[in-house]
């Protein structure tokens, strides 16, 4: 062991701070692959990124950290709402693909939550609301759903708003030859119908109660259906409060106020402009110096630094995110249920919270059904224990240890500090981990759903439906750890259909115990949002699924 790695992991047994773990983790043996890659790659569009990073949705509480603060950045009574200005939001990396049906980044689920509008929308209490549908109703065998349609709402190229277009945008998502992601999340619905012009039917092949919650999903935006797939690619065109303006890959994406909103007064800003600001202490810098408006997600590192500047308001939102541990299933040394055991029985789950969330969020159990959830039911956590990891290592054919190499990014928060935490919990039940650290705008497309050991990152999800189906489900686009279990099918599908709430639990807790015991991933917590905003703007909201909806927000002379 080199002496900068002993170091780390000698401050990393004895509480080193989180700040300090991650500079010593670019001194002590994490390697960064093609380091010059972030400036070449910057250009070229993502062909595959990450998960997105949305039946009942619980209530999530928006949280000031900052103890001068107030419950979140809203017009207070004495002051109203004031339209103008620019409203600039940084993320860590920049949008790439426009067509909602293909998105795959955070950073294109927020351009085009403001370009576009969903048929529902799903506020930051979880609640769902009526968009572009302003009603809807079920069967009685929840397998047949009708929405009435909002009327009078125009495109931004001037098309009225109907039925047309919302048949066009799930057949769209349906369609296998779209190769939208989404496809899985809504397998069970078996076509879409326009009776009217501003009536829709859903026709399911299997009951669900979620799927007014499951269309207000970032691939559910609706789409014009007077618009080729090249235009819808290239010149988007919604019916959202902002106008998509431009476009530059690696630099800002522009958009602008759009006049003819359908929800009376709104948006208040003339434009709202996503910077992309790689680099975790630029982005610090440029919200204390007032050279943007919001950092979009924080590390809980930044907490601290940032709650000290008078002029920034911090806020924290409970959310069911999380970022597992992805080992690639199909294929050695991890198509041995044994060593994936083994690789959970190293993690002291309360010391990684703590090394990344600076023990904020909640602990997780290796299932993604977060205890946010009403569905979720606390089926303990696993203790670390060394002993049985190296006795199942011993099993699986690795008496004398196993080396492997953990991919990971700096690109979204604490991924790069948990897989330094993982490395030095392993080590000692004989698991050797090598981190090569790389950059975000290539992670998602050369390296995620690839590697054999990753560290990935998921969003928050309302349904538990869409939580599993998604990842989980053996024909899910994104099933990143390749982990195909007729099993875990059967216990989604069960599951969508089934009417009573009690025995619906019930099957989440057998496809939760699926996961724990022989899933392709490590669960060990669930984080929070945090978000950052200077005091000068008003009537944002931190949201659980990392949404950034500006459509009311508002900004101080």
């Amino acid at each position: 062991m080199s002496g900068s790695t002993f170091r780390l992991a000698d401050r990393y047994r004895r509480g080193v701070a989180r700040r300090q773990l991650l500079r010593l983790a670019t001194g002590s043996g994490v390697a960064l692959v093609a380091s010059g890659l972030l400036a070449a790659c910057r250009g070229a569009p993502s062909s595959s990124a990450r998960p997105p990073g949305a039946g009942s949705a619980p209530s999530a509480q928006s949280t000031p950290i900052a103890s001068t603060g107030q419950a979140q950045a809203a017009t207070t009574a004495t002051s109203q709402p004031r339209r103008g200005g620019t409203l600039r939001v940084a993320f860590p990396d920049s949008a790439k693909i426009l067509d909602p049906a293909l998105m795959t980044l955070n950073e294109e689920y927020n351009l085009t939550l403001a370009v576009y509008n969903n048929l529902v929308r799903i506020d930051p209490q979880l609640h769902v609301q009526p968009e572009l549908a302003t009603s809807w109703q079920s069967s009685d065998d929840l397998k047949t759903w009708t929405f009435k349609l909002r009327e009078g709402v125009k495109f931004h190229h001037g098309k009225v708003f109907g039925a047309d277009d919302v048949v066009f945008t799930f057949q769209r998502l349906l369609d296998p030859k779209t190769g939208s992601p989404a496809r899985t999340t809504l397998s069970y619905v078996d076509g879409v119908e326009k009776t009217d012009d501003s009536t829709v039917v859903f026709h399911l092949k299997d009951a669900s109660a979620d799927l007014p919650t499951t269309l207000g999903f970032a691939q559910g935006r609706i789409v014009p259906s007077d618009r080729s797939a090249d235009q819808i690619a290239k010149e988007p065109s919604g019916t959202g409060p902002f106008k998509f303006k431009e476009l530059v890959i690696g630099d800002h994406a522009t958009l602008v106020r759009n006049e003819s909103y359908w929800q009376p007064g709104l948006p208040y800003v003339d434009a709202v402009r996503h910077v992309t600001m790689p680099e975790q202490a630029s982005r610090e810098a440029a919200l204390s110096g007032g050279l943007i408006d919001v950092i979009w997600q924080l590390n809980p590192e930044e907490v601290q630094t940032l709650q000290a500047d008078p002029n920034v308001q911090v806020l924290q939102v409970t959310s069911g995110g999380y970022q597992p541990i992805v080992m690639r299933s199909d294929k050695p040394p991890f198509n041995d249920n044994r060593l994936r055991l083994a690789m959970k029985y190293v993690v002291d789950r309360s010391q990684m919270q703590q090394a990344v969330l600076v023990g904020q969020g909640a602990l997780g159990n290796d299932q993604p059904i977060p205890p946010i959830n009403p569905l979720y039911t606390d089926q303990g956590i696993r203790k670390q224990d060394i002993e049985k990891a190296r006795q199942l290592l011993k099993e699986a054919g690795y008496a004398d240890g196993i080396t492997l190499t953990l991919y990971t990014t700096a690109g979204r928060p604490g991924l790069v500090e948990q897989a330094v935490a993982f490395r030095e919990m392993a080590a000692p039940a004989g698991i050797h981990i090598n981190i090569e650290k790389v950059p975000n705008d290539v992670y998602w497309s050369d390296y995620w759903l690839k590697k054999d050991l990753l560290i990935s990152n998921w969003n928050f999800r309302p349904t538990a439906d869409e939580t599993l189906s998604i990842a989980y489900h053996s024909q899910a686009k994104w099933n990143e750890g390749h982990w195909k279990s007729p099993k875990m099918d059967e216990l989604i599908q069960a599951a969508r259909a089934e009417r009573d709430t009690t025995r619906r639990k019930q099957l989440y807790a057998q496809a939760a115990r699926l996961l724990t015991d022989e899933g392709p991933v490590v669960v060990a917590f669930f984080r929070p949002m945090i978000t950052a905003i200077r005091r000068s703007v008003h009537g944002f909201q931190a949201h659980p699924a990392t949404w950034a909806d500006v459509r009311s927000t508002w900004l101080e002379s």
